[in-house]
This record gives structure tokens, sequence and C-alpha cells, in this order.
């Protein structure tokens, strides 16, 4: 019986290529069973180290998609600063974000058409 659990739990895993956002509903879902199984009279043992490996594994997500969202930035603001051939050179910094993508309207200046006095 040994083996044929741990084939299940090894086609339970997520491969690490796939989204690490998978593992935080499976381990909701292994929670969610074990309190149902257990009912109110008791506790498994197993559900707080559940916990413990949800808050970790929420957190290695949240982390990703931080670097994610950085990287998408400074891509964005490669993509800014060529559009504009460079005519800021000092656009592109460690430390400078892409906050905002917007249409803006350029206008000038109306000037007047007749002589004055």
């Amino acid at each position: 019986a040994g083996g044929f659990a741990d084939l299940r739990l090894a086609a339970c895993l997520i491969k690490p290529v796939q989204r690490l956002c998978r593992y935080p509903l499976l381990l909701e879902g292994l929670l969610a069973a074990l309190k149902k199984a257990t009912g109110q009279c008791g506790r498994h043992p197993a559900i707080e180290l559940l916990l413990q490996a949800n808050d970790k594994v929420r957190g290695m997500a949240d982390n990703v998609n931080k670097m994610v969202r950085d990287a998408e930035s400074r891509v964005k603001m490669l993509e800014v600063h060529e559009r504009l051939r460079g005519a800021c050179a000092s656009l592109i910094t460690p430390s400078r974000r892409f906050v905002l993508e917007a249409e803006v309207a350029v206008s000038r200046p109306k000037t007047s058409r007749g002589g004055g006095a």
C-alpha cells in the first residue's frame, strides 16, 4: 500500500514549470478533505503542517509574481525608450519602474493671425 500512496502523491504534484499558484489550491483541497474526514471531534496532525506549507507556498508565489511584474516593467521601459529613439538618455535606470500607459493628446497653442494695433 505504501508504493500505491507514493504513486498517487507523485501524480498529484505539479511540475515546477507549471504555475506555482496551483499548489495553494492543492493544499487547500487537502486541508478541506482532512477537516471533513476528522470532523469536529479532533484535529489531524497533518493540518498544522499543511497550513504552514500553504503559507510558505503562497509567499513564494507572491515573490515570483512580484519578480515577473518587475521584469515586465523593465521590458516596458525599454520599449518606451526605443519609441523615444533615445531622446531621454536618463530614462533607463535600475530604480525606475513603468507605472502607467495611457494615450496623450498633444496640442499646440494657437497663434494669433492678424497684425496687432
